[in-house]
Formats: structure tokens, C-alpha cells, sequence
């Protein structure tokens, strides 16, 4: 387009040249989708309107023109600047994104024949998912071709792609991101996997479900995005993928990674998938090998081979006297759900569609009247807070609940015929609420979650 400006827009007569060409048919390949029929399209529009003026109407608009209109030029030192100050000063209507501009970027690079089937398609994508999500799917991209952190702004980033031609422009990154937007819609957006039986194709949408929604990160995507484009149709082995990553990582989240120590752990997983040549390599090697992870200027790791070791990382927040409050809420609340979810008996259970899931404490924060009775004011300050203390509810039964009695209480969390939890529906086995109740859930759970959690090698 650049070349297009510089002979139709800035010089003199040119756009009377390209009225003239472009009835003359010297553009007829174009489609309207083409910028070249746009910029054809603005012009007629202008010329139009000039000539339906009259002598002094044009007089007063030029006289209006010179006395109130400015042009400035800027200059910018790379492409995503400039769209960045174009947001800036549109005002009006949607702001681009950097898949707006990618897109158009590329499609400068695609055949004219195709240009148009290119468009539809990537518009498709952007109904289907979203332009939000469209916006991490490619992002997720950059991750897998670039193997590092992002370093600069994503139409930078794509820029250094092309230039070392990990990717190229036009066709191909239409392809590639057409395809990850695929396996996303199918495999993390709305999960499914067809070839494996009922039970596994549950576990495996309740678990990417509840990653998806309630995991504070999303460095998993990109390695089990690849995952799933490297070795197609083994869905068995995609499942044994998602749950081994979805351990891996939360391991590191309780072992506190940082998020460039997760996207490292992220890129390091997407080596390993690249380098493999199958996916039982893949499987047998995640946690068989120590992982060096730079924090700073030191490095340190996590050897998944030691059990000791992991369970004291595990241990050191799932048994933490804070556990509720343990990074802002989101750990007690994932934990909780993800063992919900092994203690289901149906497939495929529904509380994934719940629009509010709240923590709710057994024994009351602000405990009042007869809990008062049954615990001490150290006794109260020592178990509020920890995992076996915690349940779920949403959140309509949640304000229902209140501060009442543990009698009390059940009668609400059991008001309906099934609550959907069954981590809160084992409380129906307790009689009363003390500590020794409490001992007995919270050890039950540390047990499952240790299950759940500690590699099996």
C-alpha cells in the first residue's frame, strides 16, 4: 500500500490517475475486500462530493479547509508504535488489535486469488471464539515458534518471526494460526476428545473446564496446543498430556514460580514435544528429568523425582494454618474443585457451569454463639483457614449458609435433592463439627490431594 499512496495519494493529479485506471480496468482483479478498492472507493466518495458543489460552495469549503484543517505527520520507529498512536487518536468505534493488524499485515502477503477465502476465514475464526481469544491463540503461537518470553509487543514479536523465518508471511501464518485455532476451539474451549471411552472423555473436559476458568495462568496452553497439532488423533495420549501438566504445574504454583519462571518451564515442555517422536517419549520423560529454572540471576529446580522433596513443596501450602487466603483465594478454591472432581461419581459433573463458586468455611470466621463452646480462641485461629475447614457452594447457598450451626448449616447445604459438590456432600458423614472432625476431613483430603498430585513415576 505504501507504493499505492506514494503514486495515487502524494502526488499531484494522482487520484484523478486513479479514478481514470481503475475504470479503465487496470485493477480489475481486485475484490472489494482489497485496500487498493477501499482507497478507490474513499476517493470517488470525495470527488463526488466536490463535484456537487456549487462555484462559491467550493470557494467556502477550500477557505474552511486552509483556515481549520492541520496535517501533521508522525513518525513512528516500528510498525505496533504506529497502530499504538492510531488507537490512541481514533476515539471512535473498535479499537484495533494486534490480530487486527497481523491480519492485515499478512494479507498484503497472500495472492489475490486467495486474499478473499483468507479473510473469511480468519473473520470466522473471530465470530467462533472471539477477538479476545483469537488474540491469545496467537500469542500462544508466538510462544511455540519463538520458544522464549516475550520480549517486545506481539506484531514485534511476529515481525522477528518472519524475519528469521521460523514462520512466513502471509499464507502460512494464516495456516498455522487457522490450525491452533482449531485444536483451542476443540480440545480447551469447548474439550472433547471422540476416540477414547465416556469416562476419560469427561475427566478430560472437567479438568481442562476447570483449568481454563479457575488456573490465575495459561502458560499450560501452549505446550498441549502443540501437544495435540504434533501427534493428532492419539487422544489417549492427550489425556495422560493434560493431566500430567495440569500436576506439573501446579506444583510449580505451590513451589511459587514466578510467571517467567513458568513460561520457562512452559518453553522447556515445548522443546521436548518439538524433539520428540512420539507422544510416549513425551510422556515418560516430563517427570523423569530436573528442571533448571533461572529466577533472577540464580537458577533453581525442581527434581520430580524425589518424592520428599515434592511433598514438602506440596505440603508447604496445602497445609498451611493460611490456606484460604493463599495466593488471593485462587489456590483454596482450584484445589477444592480439582478434588471435587476425583471424588464425582457421575461423568461428567455439572458444577463446571456454575456461574459463582464460593469457599465456604465450616467453622465460620466470626464465629459466634455455641462454636464458641466447642473451640478455643487458638483452636479457631489454628483451622479456619485450612483446607480441611473449607467446602464449596454456590454462591446463592453460600449467603444462605451464614454463620449458623454446623446442624444448621447442613440443613442448608442439602436444602435440594443433590448439592453438586461432593466435596461438600461428604459433611452429610459428620454429626457434629469439632476438632477431631476437622482432623479427620482435613488429613482425608491432604491424602487425596497427595494422590492426585505427587508424580507417579
Amino acid at each position: 500500500m505504501e507504493k499505492v499512496f506514494s503514486e495515487y495519494v502524494y502526488k499531484v493529479g494522482g487520484t484523478v490517475r486513479l479514478i481514470e485506471e481503475f475504470n479503465s480496468g487496470k485493477f480489475r482483479r481486485l475484490d472489494k475486500d482489497s485496500p487498493i478498492y477501499h482507497l478507490y472507493e474513499a476517493v470517488s466518495c470525495f470527488r463526488d462530493f466536490v463535484d456537487g458543489l456549487s462555484e462559491k460552495e467550493k470557494k467556502e469549503f477550500l477557505e474552511y479547509l486552509f483556515k481549520n484543517v492541520y496535517f501533521v505527520k508522525i513518525v513512528t520507529n516500528s510498525q505496533s508504535s504506529a497502530f499504538r498512536l492510531f488507537n490512541v487518536l481514533n476515539t471512535r468505534g473498535l479499537p484495533l488489535s494486534a490480530a487486527d493488524i497481523l491480519k492485515s499485515m499478512n494479507l498484503e502477503s497472500v495472492p489475490d486469488e486467495k486474499r478473499r477465502e483468507y479473510f473469511r476465514m480468519w473473520r470466522d475464526a473471530e465470530n467462533d471464539i472471539g477477538r479476545e481469544e483469537l488474540e491469545n491463540v496467537i500469542s500462544y503461537v508466538r510462544t511455540i515458534y519463538r520458544e522464549e518470553k516475550a520480549k517486545k509487543e506481539l506484531v514485534d514479536e511476529f515481525e522477528k518471526i518472519f524475519k528469521d523465518k521460523l514462520l512466513k508471511k502471509g499464507v502460512e501464518f494464516f495456516d498455522v494460526t487457522l490450525r491452533f485455532v482449531d485444536i483451542y476451539r476443540n480440545k480447551i474451549r469447548e474439550p472433547k476428545l471422540e476416540t477414547i471411552y465416556a469416562e476419560k472423555r469427561a475427566r478430560y473436559e472437567t479438568l481442562i473446564h476447570l483449568m481454563k476458568r479457575f488456573l490465575p495462568f495459561s502458560e499450560w496452553i501452549p505446550p498441549l496446543l502443540l501437544f495435540a497439532d504434533r501427534f493428532r488423533g492419539s487422544d489417549d495420549a492427550l489425556y495422560q498430556f493434560a493431566f500430567q501438566i495440569e500436576r506439573k504445574f501446579f506444583i510449580e504454583w505451590c513451589a511459587d514460580f514466578t510467571t517467567t519462571e513458568r513460561t520457562t518451564s512452559s518453553i522447556n515442555l515445548i522443546r521436548l514435544i518439538k524433539s520428540s517422536q512420539s507422544p510416549k517419549e513425551v510422556l515418560d520423560v516430563i517427570f523423569r528429568r530436573p528442571e533448571k529454572i533461572r529466577r533472577g540471576r540464580q537458577s533453581r529446580r525442581i527434581d520430580f523425582t524425589d518424592e520428599n522433596a515434592v511433598k514438602e513443596i506440596l505440603l508447604s501450602k496445602l497445609d498451611d494454618e493460611k490456606f484460604y487466603t493463599l495466593k488471593g483465594g485462587k489456590m483454596a478454591r482450584y484445589l477444592l474443585l480439582r478434588l471435587d472432581m476425583e471424588m464425582q461419581e457421575e461423568n461428567f459433573p455439572g458444577y463446571v457451569n456454575i456461574a459463582t463458586i464460593t469457599v465456604e468455611h465450616i467453622l465460620p470466621r466470626t464465629p459466634q454463639g455455641r462454636w464458641l463452646e466447642i473451640f478455643s480462641p487458638s483452636e479457631i485461629e489454628k483451622i479456619v483457614d485450612k483446607l480441611g475447614n473449607l467446602a464449596l457452594l454456590n454462591k446463592y447457598r453460600n449467603s444462605k449458609a451464614s454463620n449458623y450451626e454446623f446442624e444448621k448449616k447442613k440443613e442448608k447445604y442439602f436444602e435440594v435433592k443433590r448439592n453438586p459438590f461432593a466435596i461438600t456432600t461428604m459433611l452429610r458423614d459428620y454429626d457434629k463439627w469439632d476438632m477431631k472432625s476437622f482432623e479427620r476431613r482435613h488429613k482425608e483430603l491432604l491424602n487425596l490431594a497427595l494422590k492426585i498430585y505427587l508424580p507417579k513415576l
